[in-house]
């Protein structure tokens, strides 16, 4: 609608990208309104009548700068996006982007690793994207995650197509590894992998 706003919570370092994302994608300029500094301050910039709000989740655990995020959540039409939402993983900012999750009018996570340890930190970012769901065994979120988007192809990166033949599960087509990376398979990895020292290989010629 047109009284729709996009809040983005994701890594300081990753603002600069959404502005870029935002340039290329709108034909009137457009830029995110940063959210940071004091409670007072967020408060005020909360207050902007724009369209594009970000903010990092270090802003997250502060109790008063989240209270004024919800009122301005309970008072718009807000979509949230949760960049490198793997970060909600750990109890205590996970409870506090639970608090926000049930205004959001809708919801989307990003993340290149969602689950950087175990299948547990899926949980949180579960809880963000259904609060009312009753939380299941970690194990089984994974087939609960849908729409499901991959963002890079197998084309994308020039992967081989994969073969596969009667009885065989699959079987994949395998380039040797040449140059530096055969040196390294060959004469490093292999070494460790079979418990061997690498001392003798490493140490300078006499």
């Amino acid at each position: 609608s047109l009284n729709s706003k996009l809040l983005v919570i994701s890594p300081i370092n990753a603002f600069s990208s959404w502005d870029e994302e935002i340039t290329k994608n709108f034909s009137a300029p457009e830029s995110f309104i940063r959210l940071r500094g004091n409670a007072s301050q967020i408060k005020r910039l909360l207050n902007f009548d724009e369209e594009f709000f970000i903010a990092n989740y270090e802003m997250i655990r502060n109790e008063l700068k989240l209270m004024y995020l919800i009122d301005f959540l309970r008072g718009n039409d807000v979509q949230i996006c949760l960049d490198e939402s793997h970060r909600i993983k750990g109890p205590k900012l996970g409870y506090q982007i639970s608090k926000i999750a049930p205004y959001a009018k809708k919801k989307i996570i990003l993340t290149g690793t969602p689950m950087p340890q175990s299948s547990d930190d899926l949980v949180n970012q579960f809880k963000f994207l259904y609060p009312s769901y009753k939380v299941i065994e970690s194990a089984e979120l994974i087939k609960k995650f849908q729409p499901f988007y991959v963002r890079t192809t197998d084309d994308d990166l020039n992967l081989r197509p994969i073969v596969r033949n009667p009885g065989e599960r699959q079987n994949y087509l395998v380039k040797p590894y040449e140059g530096q990376a055969e040196f390294f398979y060959q004469h490093i990895l292999n070494p460790v992998k079979a418990g061997k020292s690498l001392f003798s290989f490493t140490k300078a010629r006499r």
